[in-house]
C-alpha cells in the first residue's frame, strides 16, 4: 500500500505546477502528432504526389535529419526569443506547416518543407528541456520526476501516434491525417500560450554573442564532456534493437512477427511502468545521476549481447523487457545528467542542444557501424563487439562512482560546479 501512494504521489507531485503540467501535455500531443506521420511518410509521398523512389528518399532522409540536425541554429532561437514563444513557434512551425505536404509536390520545395518542419520541432524540444530543467533545479528527486515524466509523455504520445496513423493509412485518409496532426499541434500552441507562464523568460534572451560564449562553455564543462561521452556510448549499442536487429532477424530466417511483438512488449512495459520503476530505482540510489546511467547502461548491453546470440523466441522476449527497462531507467537519467552539469542557466538551451545533436549522431553512427559489422563478424563476436560500447560506459560509471568520487568531485569543483 505504501509503493502504491508513493507511486501515486509521484504522479500528483503537488510541487509540479501548472506551467509543468501543461508542457508536459503539449509534449503528448506533438508526441501524437510525430508519431502519426513519421512512419508513414515515404509511403504518404509516393501515393499522393507520384514521386519515384530516388526523390521520397531524398525528401525523407531531410526530413529525419531535420528533426535532430538542426538543433544548434534552433539553439540560437530559442535564446534570442525565450523559452515560452519557442514551444508556441515551433509547435505551427513542427505541426500545422505538415498541411502544405498535400499541395506541393516539388522536391526541392518539400525539401524546405521538411527543413523547417524540423526546425520547429528542434525549438519546441529544447525549449521544453530548458524549461523542464530550470523549472526543478534546485531539487534532485523533482528533476528526476519530471524528465520521468517527460519520457512518458513521449512514450505515450508514440504509442497513440503509430496506431492513429495507422488507422488513417489504412482507410487512405492522407488528407484528412495531415489536418489531424495540424489541429493536435494547434491545440498543442494554445495550451502553451494560455496557461503556461515563466517568469524567468524575460531573464534569459541571449544575443549572438552570448549564445556563442555558451557553447565554448559548455564544451569546456568536463562533467558534461563526461556524461557526453558515456552516453554516445550507449547511444551506439542502444540504437541496435531498433535498426540492426530486424536486418539480423531477416539474415537468420525469424520471423518478423516476433520483432513485431517484441516493439509491443517495449511499448506496453514503457507506457505502463516507467513510473512504478523510477520509483523503486529512485529509492535505492537516491537519484544519482552517475548510478542511474550506470544501471540503464548495463541493463542495455547485457540485452544486447544476449540479442544477437539466440534465435529462441522466448529469449527474445525476454531481452525485449530487460532491454526496456535498461530504457525506462536511461533515458530520464541521460536528460537529468545534462541538467546536472549546468553551471549557469543563461546557457540551459546550449547544453541541451549540444547533447541532442550529440546522441543522434551517435545513434546514425550506431545504425551504420552495426549495419556494417553484422554483414563481416560471425554473430558470436557481433554480439561481443556492439554491446561493449555500453557495458564499457557502465563498467566506468560505477568505477569512477565507487572508486574515483573524490578525485571526481575535485576535478568538477575546479571547473565551477
Amino acid at each position: 500500500m505504501k509503493k502504491l501512494d508513493r507511486i501515486i504521489n509521484t504522479v500528483n507531485y503537488k510541487n509540479f505546477d501548472i506551467n509543468l503540467w501543461a508542457t508536459l501535455a503539449s509534449r503528448v500531443l506533438s508526441a501524437i502528432g510525430y508519431t502519426m506521420i513519421m512512419p508513414f511518410l515515404a509511403v504518404m509521398l509516393a501515393r499522393y504526389h507520384n514521386l519515384n523512389t530516388n526523390q521520397v528518399a531524398i525528401v525523407v532522409s531531410i526530413y529525419g535529419f531535420s528533426q535532430t540536425g538542426l538543433m544548434i541554429p534552433a539553439s540560437f532561437i530559442v535564446d534570442r526569443i525565450g523559452y515560452k514563444l519557442s514551444m508556441i513557434i515551433g509547435r505551427i512551425l513542427g505541426g500545422v506547416i505538415y498541411i502544405l505536404y498535400l499541395y506541393i509536390s516539388n522536391v526541392q520545395l518539400l525539401a524546405l518543407i521538411s527543413i523547417t518542419i524540423g526546425l520547429g520541432t528542434s525549438m519546441f524540444n529544447l525549449a521544453c528541456k530548458s524549461f523542464v530543467s530550470l523549472n526543478t533545479a534546485s531539487d534532485e528527486q523533482k528533476k528526476l520526476q519530471a524528465f520521468t515524466l517527460y519520457n512518458l509523455s513521449l512514450n505515450i504520445g508514440g504509442a497513440l501516434g503509430t496506431l492513429i496513423g495507422a488507422i488513417f493509412m489504412d482507410k487512405n485518409g492522407i488528407v484528412v491525417l495531415l489536418y489531424v496532426v495540424s489541429v493536435l499541434n494547434i491545440f498543442a500552441a494554445i495550451i502553451i500560450d494560455r496557461i503556461v507562464v515563466l517568469d524567468f523568460d524575460n531573464r534569459i534572451k541571449n544575443k549572438i554573442k552570448d549564445s556563442l560564449l555558451g557553447f565554448v562553455t559548455v564544451i569546456k564543462n568536463k562533467k558534461f564532456c563526461l556524461y557526453f561521452v558515456v552516453i554516445i556510448l550507449i547511444h551506439i549499442s542502444y540504437s541496435q534493437f531498433f535498426t540492426v536487429l530486424p536486418i539480423y532477424f531477416s539474415k537468420y530466417n525469424v520471423s518478423m512477427l516476433v520483432y513485431s511483438i517484441m516493439l509491443v512488449i517495449n511499448t506496453i512495459i514503457s507506457v505502463l511502468f516507467q513510473i512504478p520503476l523510477m520509483v523503486i530505482i529512485n529509492k535505492k540510489i537516491k537519484s544519482n545521476s552517475m548510478l542511474g546511467l550506470g544501471l540503464g547502461s548495463l541493463l542495455i548491453g547485457f540485452s544486447i549481447a544476449i540479442l544477437f546470440l539466440s534465435t529462441n523466441m522466448f529469449i527474445l522476449f525476454f531481452v525485449a523487457i530487460v532491454f526496456t527497462l535498461g530504457e525506462l531507467i536511461f533515458t530520464p537519467f541521460e536528460d537529468k545528467a545534462i541538467s546536472d552539469t549546468i553551471n549557469n542557466v543563461q546557457y540551459t538551451s546550449a547544453y541541451f542542444s549540444i547533447a541532442s545533436l550529440g546522441w543522434s549522431l551517435a545513434k546514425g553512427l550506431g545504425n551504420y557501424v552495426g549495419i556494417r559489422m553484422l554483414s563481416v563478424l560471425h554473430k558470436n563476436l557481433f554480439s561481443i563487439f556492439i554491446s561493449s560500447f555500453s557495458l564499457i560506459a557502465s563498467i566506468l560509471l560505477f568505477f569512477i562512482y565507487f572508486f574515483k568520487q573524490d578525485k571526481i568531485i575535485e576535478t568538477f569543483s575546479e571547473n565551477n560546479l
